[in-house]
């Protein structure tokens, strides 16, 4: 293994330890916590550590880009020109009160920039400024104003040992949202949404280095019910609008469980040079620690998106909209519970044969979520590359399993790599 690549995994094997509890008047100096309705700009900041190039924005998008209609939020290789991802998010959902609710982020969020300052009854919650809440990047030079301003009493990862922030790979992100005005974020004045109280940090680390690392983003949530609240039936589910490539209507998908993972590719070969892959793989969820696997997924296409909440949880169940479960075509079997699981290169298997404009999701649960317990969830965004779109699922496969075999997580705070 190259020299460069063992002092990476050696770094890497450092924690990401002291998760700072906040203290809010290093804040605010009057020890209150200003509450507010406006919001502010939807600017967001792009992350180029490797061989990606994704945005992320202040309402806990990654891959989105607010700046121009139809701009895709990844480019897979940098620079290329290449789209990879149109549009990524999360969907946390549970049972509220009795009925189906779902904080998402997908063409709307229920997320806005800042921290929940307290815990407690939901009503009585209460949250940061969203301009105290910026999105800081960081990498090894330490004199920028991200390094210099690392909020790491709002919760950012801090290195103890040498009173600095804590650098994990070659450029590291980090940010913070909350889902308090969640359903009231267009349009509302009201203090408070239908949220479930939920305080979520989200952190990229990009390595620049080594056939197996550079190709890959690795993307992080941490998510605190920070209510009074244990929210039984829950779903944590990772989104995405998948455009790969310029032709919109050539995507297909799969679900590799082997490698848990789902991932996109193209029907036909686009253009005359490289064609490509992009896998979405589960490294990492607290509820069943390095063993946690999907328990379904789901894919549909541009129109049959979810309007209401419960036919977003029924998504997150890996049913359809309705609560219908799909046809065993779609999920290999009766009762099946993940889209195409087939085998597109040896042909085998429920196999997606229609190029689509869609979406794809990566769903886990059910757990409870509980009062004060924070959730981690980490997944590899994966960049395949070949000669044609089969073989560039054969070389996003070598790297799921190269990943899969060296990521090593040890608890809710922190991971490392062997």
């Amino acid at each position: 293994m190259n020299r460069n690549i063992i002092i990476y995994l050696s770094l890497l094997n450092l924690s990401l330890v002291i998760l700072s509890c906040s203290d809010d008047s290093k804040i605010y100096p009057d020890g209150n916590t200003p509450k507010t309705d406006s919001l502010p700009a939807r600017n967001d900041r792009w992350i180029n550590g490797n061989r990606w190039k994704m945005a992320l924005t202040r309402y806990g998008y990654w891959a989105r880009h607010f700046d121009g209609r139809g701009v895709f939020g990844a480019e897979f290789p940098s620079g290329s020109g290449h789209s990879a991802v149109y549009m990524g998010g999360l969907f946390i959902g549970a049972v509220k009160n009795g009925v189906p609710r779902v904080s998402e982020i997908e063409y709307q969020t229920d997320f806005m920039p800042g921290r929940i300052t307290n815990s407690g009854p939901f009503s009585e919650l209460r949250f940061s400024p969203p301009d105290s809440s910026p999105i800081y990047i960081i990498n090894n030079i330490k004199d920028s104003p991200d390094w210099r301003m690392w909020p790491a009493q709002q919760g950012a990862p801090w290195d103890e040992v040498n009173q600095e922030p804590l650098l994990i790979s070659n450029e590291d992100s980090w940010f913070v949202c909350h889902d308090l005005k969640g359903d009231s974020l267009e349009g509302s004045n009201s203090e408070l949404g239908n949220g479930f109280g939920l305080e979520l940090q989200r952190m990229t680390y990009m390595i620049n280095g080594g056939y197996y690392f550079r190709d890959v983003v690795f993307i992080r949530y941490r998510f605190t019910n920070k209510s009074n609240i244990d929210y039984p039936e829950a779903y944590v589910s990772w989104w995405l609008d998948h455009n790969l490539g310029p032709e919109i209507y050539n995507d297909v998908i799969g679900t590799d469980t082997l490698r848990n993972m789902v991932y996109t590719y193209n029907l036909t070969i686009e253009g005359t040079g490289r064609q490509f892959s992009v896998g979405h793989q589960l490294l990492y969820f607290s509820e069943g620690g390095m063993n946690s696997r999907l328990t379904s997924s789901n894919g549909y296409a541009n129109g049959g998106d979810p309007s209401v909440d419960y036919q977003r949880y029924n998504l997150m169940q890996g049913i359809g909209t309705t609560g219908v479960p799909y046809p065993a075509a779609i999920y290999g079997g009766a009762g099946g519970r993940f889209v195409y699981p087939g085998d597109p290169v040896s042909q085998t298997g429920a196999l997606c044969k229609d190029g689509r404009n869609g979406r794809l999701m990566a769903n886990l649960g059910p757990f409870t979520m509980k009062s004060g317990q924070t959730y981690d969830l980490m997944f590899a965004v994966i960049g395949g590359e070949a000669d044609t779109p089969l073989n560039a699922v054969v070389d996003l496969r070598a790297k799921a399993d190269y990943l899969k075999n060296v990521f090593f997580p040890l608890a809710v705070s922190e991971f490392r790599f062997k």
